[in-house]
């Protein structure tokens, strides 16, 4: 695969007798989706169960699962958009495991991994504790996953656009908020889905007052809005990079 270096899009769903493809992300330094929807036997990716090589590079699109670390850059934003509807034989607990870095995931599911470390079956979580160093960094970074039902909307497929909004607090109650991140999601078919997607806020201009004040704990809103009023939002969950 990596001899297509120019490469922006991989395409192979409905490969239905499909059970290992190596991608070599890495090498693929301008990539930005792979969709492997519909491959109901996938179950390997690369050289072994769920792993996915090392970069070599940092600055390239990196890998779809890389060990977050202190040694990835401060700007880094990842570009890679990942299809993964219907693939029911890959171990999604295991996949995550690797520590995610992309810019969107989709999953067929009904409810968040229980590798978000908070979780809830509504749309907002209260009171996450934050490490000193949360806000101390050049970025807020944490993975989040929305539940996504879309059984009974009257289309083949539908678009929808989930935001998120971070609400940090400190000890005497003072809140200080983050503008909605939007995430935009297409053509994902009728069902209950597992969208993940990467929230890096920048702790810089309007946001260097948080690094200054001693905010202890975050409260995370998701919303959902769309085209039609039978999409419903059914749970939501975050990671921060730190635990």
């Amino acid at each position: 695969m990596e001899k297509f270096s120019m490469l922006r899009e991989i395409n192979m769903r409905n490969c239905e007798k499909l059970e290992y493809v190596s991608l070599n992300i890495s090498k693929l330094k301008h990539l930005e989706s792979v969709d492997l929807s519909n491959c109901g036997a996938l179950k390997y990716l690369n050289d072994s169960p769920i792993t996915v090589a090392m970069v070599d590079n940092i600055h390239w699109n990196l890998p779809i699962y890389v060990e977050v670390s202190s040694s990835l850059p401060d700007d880094h934003l990842p570009r890679v958009e990942l299809n993964f509807l219907d693939c029911f034989n890959l171990d999604q607990e295991a996949l995550l495991q690797q520590q995610p870095v992309f810019k969107r995931l989709i999953l067929s599911g009904e409810e968040v991994p229980s590798y978000f470390t908070h979780r809830t079956t509504g749309t907002s979580m209260t009171s996450i504790p934050l490490l000193q160093t949360s806000l101390s960094q050049p970025f807020f970074r944490f993975l989040a996953c929305a539940v996504v039902d879309s059984e009974f909307v009257s289309t083949d497929d539908f678009s929808f656009l989930i935001e998120v909004n971070c609400q940090f607090i400190d000890g005497l109650g003072n809140h200080f908020g983050s503008a909605y991140w939007p995430m935009y999601f297409a053509a994902a078919p009728l069902g209950s889905h597992l969208v993940l997607f990467n929230c890096s806020l920048p702790l810089d201009g309007d946001y260097a007052y948080l690094a200054k004040r001693h905010y202890d704990h975050v409260d995370i809103q998701f919303r959902l809005t769309d085209d039609y009023s039978q999409i419903k939002l059914k749970g939501c969950g975050i990671r921060l990079y730190e635990d």
